[in-house]
């Protein structure tokens, strides 16, 4: 198989996190021939690869096989939508868009070119420790399941990862905090392990967010009705109640 040619749209945190070991060659087949960055500055670290400053222009250009879209939240509906329209690859970052209806858009985007390929940047569900959960649920060895906690606090982030960018934390710049930005990569991990939700229970004080400040007031919880259509991942096996699948379990594990 050939290789891909990439391009990167958006050098900000988590671009260079991306640059970085597409660089160093970590990814079979996938080499990163350009950056696209708005501050032209950003993309003086990667040459010789070649430099766009206008994402719509990139995938135009016939230049890139794919595209991974690293930009703030509300950029990834539209760049995502013109790639797609291109007949390019897509694999956009977490979340796909900032609002429902968006990515309702980017979906009917990609069901108008099903020759593209077309993914969200959820690593952990792919992870060696999350496919053994997933297999320990699946295989019955932990026995019928019928409720979860699930506690993640080990990515604890300071205001100065807040005010590293003006978008961030922000209504206008983000669609929301916390549970938008890194969170979102934890709580979808999640329903591959033991299916999706039927109720979801708010049990945590209302949040208001300014640029870089946490401001929470005190109101009562509520029971939050909700009924995906369906799940990203297939729903485990039927042990685990209410949700039944009949997806095998693999014969050793992960």
């Amino acid at each position: 198989m050939k290789s891909l040619r990439l391009g990167l749209i958006g050098l900000g945190n988590i671009g260079r996190h991306h640059a970085t070991y597409l660089l160093a060659g970590k990814v079979p087949r996938c080499e990163l021939v350009a950056v696209c960055s708005t501050t032209p500055a950003k993309m003086e670290a990667y040459r010789p690869l070649a430099p766009w400053t206008d994402a719509r222009a990139l995938v135009a250009s016939g230049t890139v096989d794919a595209v991974l879209v690293a930009t703030p939240h509300y950029q990834h509906t539209d760049l995502g939508i013109a790639a797609l329209d291109a007949g390019v690859h897509l694999m956009v970052e977490k979340p796909i868009s900032a609002h429902k209806a968006d990515a309702l858009k980017l979906i009917a985007a990609h069901e108008r070119n099903p020759k593209t390929v077309f993914g969200g940047m959820f690593q952990l569900r792919v992870e060696p420790r999350y496919q053994k959960l997933r297999y320990l649920i699946e295989s019955g060895e932990l026995g019928r399941i019928v409720r979860v906690n699930w506690i993640n606090t080990d990515w604890y982030r300071t205001d100065a990862y807040y005010a590293s960018g003006g978008w961030r934390a922000t209504w206008a710049g983000e669609g929301g905090g916390v549970l938008l930005n890194h969170a979102s990569t934890t709580s979808t991990s999640s329903p591959g392990c033991w299916g999706c939700p039927r109720r979801c229970g708010l049990m945590s004080p209302s949040v208001a967010i300014t640029p870089s400040r946490w401001k929470t007031t005190s109101r009562p919880t509520s029971n939050i009705p909700q009924v995906p259509p369906a799940c990203s991942w297939p729903a485990p096996a039927s042990h685990l109640a209410p949700i039944g699948s009949n997806s095998p379990a693999p014969a050793d594990g992960p």
